[in-house]
């Protein structure tokens, strides 16, 4: 009786001491780690990230295979790429997108948005995309900026990827485009904040295993990316279970773009797609009343086809000539959408 006493208290102490420990390597942490996910002094950002606003890119961007320029980019007035008169009484376009529409890799004037600039100088327009935003971070936008711009047509540019960005057990799955960034998420009608990666619980609570989670998460994303892993995700199994997520995603996507529309009251919203549209997206306008523009993804791939260079080298994103042949396409689309309107 007396040694399984004094195992009891032998084993009470090495669990207080652990705890105790436990608790200073996680103070230790707190201090001197860098910042986490889930463990920052960041300020709350609602959007997840977002640009600074009058800030000023200058960088070198591979336009071709044998050219490369020096370009210069600037953000405006809260954090976007134009910012116009909202005492104007000119007619008024909010344009909203992702990196596509932030487009770091031309000069300002040079964006695909510039040639529907010089194509209605009757418009005033306001343009905001923010690298990774997925469209309940781009709807959070419309709503903040709705009442102030009072915009008589909203032009959205999507992309696939905004399926994966607005489901988060899909990014978790996803590995290549998942953000690696706490951002918003939509689900039952609420938005929730969370990191698209596993075992999210215990990092909220812990900073150190906050801190190697996120390391070993960033890996094996750098890792995938790279080409140099083959993830446990590509298991039949998981497989089904992203294709079921995928489905999920595209249910809440039409629900964001339904709040969207009703946040947008008598404004026209119109879409389009970076890539050739697929049914998802005409399926995604039919249920929300939205006005899907059908050709551009289409003609950029055309003519990739075909040789032309549309593409930043290595980039991922239009070059100058790509977004030249986007903006002189939709420039031609809203002169006989506008004149039919008249």
């Amino acid at each position: 009786m007396g040694k399984t006493k004094n195992h009891l208290i032998n084993l009470s102490v090495l669990l207080v001491t652990s705890l105790f420990c436990l608790i200073i390597v996680e103070i230790f942490a707190r201090y001197y780690l860098p910042d986490t996910p889930y463990h920052n002094n960041n300020p709350f950002n609602k959007y997840g990230w977002n640009q600074n606003e009058n800030e000023i890119f200058i960088k070198s961007i591979q336009d071709t295979k044998n050219n490369t320029r020096k370009i210069t980019a600037r953000v405006y007035n809260n954090g976007f790429k134009r910012w116009g008169n909202v005492s104007t009484e000119k007619l008024r376009m909010l344009i909203i997108g992702d990196s596509f529409t932030e487009m770091f890799f031309v000069n300002n004037s040079e964006e695909w948005y510039s040639y529907l600039e010089r194509a209605f100088p009757e418009i005033e327009f306001f343009v905001h995309g923010t690298q990774g935003y997925g469209t309940l971070q781009e709807y959070l936008i419309l709503d903040d900026f709705f009442d102030s711009i009072q915009p008589n047509f909203i032009l959205w540019q999507f992309h696939p990827n905004d399926y994966t960005n607005n489901y988060r057990p899909l990014e978790v799955e996803d590995l290549m485009n998942n953000n690696n960034l706490v951002r918003p998420y939509y689900q039952e009608g609420k938005i929730y904040y969370e990191h698209p990666s596993r075992f999210t619980g215990i990092r909220k609570v812990s900073k150190i295993l906050d801190y190697f989670l996120s390391k070993k998460h960033t890996n094996i994303l750098k890792k995938y990316r790279e080409g140099n892993s083959n993830p446990v995700f590509m298991d039949i199994e998981i497989k089904k279970r992203q294709k079921s997520y995928e489905e999920k995603a595209k249910i809440v996507t039409i629900q964001i773009f339904d709040k969207a529309k009703k946040r947008a009251k008598n404004s026209s919203i119109f879409l389009f797609s970076t890539h050739p549209m697929s049914e998802n997206e005409l399926k995604l306008c039919s249920k929300t009343n939205i006005t899907c523009i059908e050709g551009v993804g289409e003609l950029v791939e055309d003519k990739i086809k075909r040789g032309e260079e549309l593409i930043a080298h290595n980039e991922g994103h239009w070059n100058y000539r790509g977004n030249k042949v986007v903006g002189e396409f939709l420039a031609e689309y809203f002169k006989k959408e506008l004149a039919l309107n008249d």
